[in-house]
């Protein structure tokens, strides 16, 4: 496992993305990953592709130096251009509130919206599709949340990470990745990246204060298993960070706080099962991802 990719992978809210028309052009998505600085690890940025919507989220630390989210449901993206010519996304920033993944039920009531912010980013040349993107490829962008302005540390940008190091080209298998959700729980998400046999999740949830909080899986299945309904397990991980604009970068800290297992369906379109513990609190949800 490489932890200084680990402190860096990010998720998204799921429920949360509205419905959309698909794009009349559509070219290669190469869009479609996690978005990180090599020499500012610790946070970054996820970006979802699906045929109703573009999305991402922000996963960054709050003054406390504790993880915290935010997301754009609905990106504004120029995806009917060809793929070698530079992509602007951008749209606006939202907090979410919710109730604690822990919790014996789930409180609609607790799930309280509210924008705090713009961001926009610039992906450049070259966006080759085909096995995969060039991984030269590079995003520079800008954001702001609860008014203050912040940008890739020093004007660098920032690179797409690979997952499994063996398949570099092979950044996204369609069968899994993408943005899970359980559609009776709004407000909470996993965001799914698998290459291979490696599968890297983060769990979009909330803490007992009702906070957003994000939480990294890394998991594997069994290299030989080649049964359509494959299961992923591993461990699941806490970081604690910088707050943007501090002066300080990276990640401070690597908790180790549980396990998870992902068990996804024989069709491409079934629900998948969740399972996983932080500090001892046993969650098992059922997720489904929109098309």
């Amino acid at each position: 496992m490489n932890k200084r990719w680990l402190v860096t992978l990010v998720a998204m809210l799921c429920a949360f993305v509205p419905r959309a028309h698909a794009q009349e052009t559509e070219f290669p998505r190469d869009l479609h990953g996690l978005w990180w600085e090599p020499s500012d690890p610790g946070w970054a940025i996820a970006m979802f592709d699906h045929q109703v919507a573009m999305s991402s989220a922000h996963l960054v630390y709050d003054t406390e130096g504790m993880p915290t989210w935010v997301v754009t449901p609905r990106l504004d993206c120029f995806r009917d251009q060809p793929p070698f010519l530079g992509i602007t996304c951008g749209g606006a920033l939202y907090r979410v509130t919710g109730s604690w993944f822990g919790a014996s039920s789930f409180r609609a009531a607790d799930v309280v919206i509210d924008q705090v912010g713009e961001w926009e980013g610039n992906f450049s040349v070259p966006l080759y599709g085909g096995n995969g993107p060039d991984l030269r490829r590079a995003l520079s962008f800008s954001y702001s949340i609860d008014g203050q302005p912040f940008g890739a540390n020093g004007l660098r940008s920032m690179q797409i990470q690979v997952i499994d190091p063996d398949g570099p080209l092979l950044w996204r298998d369609g069968r899994y990745s993408g943005l899970w959700s359980n559609p009776d729980e709004p407000g909470w998400g996993v965001g799914v990246f698998v290459q291979n046999n490696t599968l890297f999740a983060t769990l979009l949830v909330h803490g007992p204060d009702r906070q957003p909080r994000w939480y990294v899986v890394s998991a594997n299945a069994p290299e030989f298993d080649d049964r359509p309904d494959r299961i992923f397990e591993g461990l699941v991980y806490e970081t604690r960070g910088y707050p943007r604009g501090s002066g300080l970068f990276g990640a401070s800290e690597l908790l180790l706080v549980g396990r998870a297992s992902l068990h996804f369906g024989a069709e491409v379109n079934d629900p998948a099962s969740l399972r996983y513990s932080i500090n001892g609190v046993q969650v098992s949800r059922t997720i489904v991802r929109p098309d």
